[in-house]
């Protein structure tokens, strides 16, 4: 850890699915808006996690928490909580 880091919390994502929670805050430290991203970095969250099963699995199993590695960030998801964190270069 030691890059910038973004957590919010299931209050905050404004009745969004955690897969659109995280395409936020990605695109919250990129300093882009989430539907930008895959052209402008060169992947897209599917890339590294089916958002549909993501999704299905948090809603289904409370107390879950899904930890994947997307590009230069590491997620920690679960149906309460999101943190994205930017690892050192």
């Amino acid at each position: 850890m030691g890059g910038k880091t973004i957590v919010s919390d299931h209050d905050e994502w404004n009745g969004s699915t955690p897969s659109a929670a995280v395409l936020t805050a990605v695109a919250e430290l990129e300093g882009d808006e989430p539907g930008s991203l895959p052209e402008r970095l060169g992947y897209a969250l599917y890339d590294y996690v089916d958002p549909e099963a993501l999704d299905t699995i948090l809603a289904h199993r409370p107390g879950v928490t899904v930890t994947f590695a997307l590009e230069q960030y590491d997620v920690e998801v679960s149906s309460t909580c999101l943190t994205v964190c930017e690892r050192d270069s």
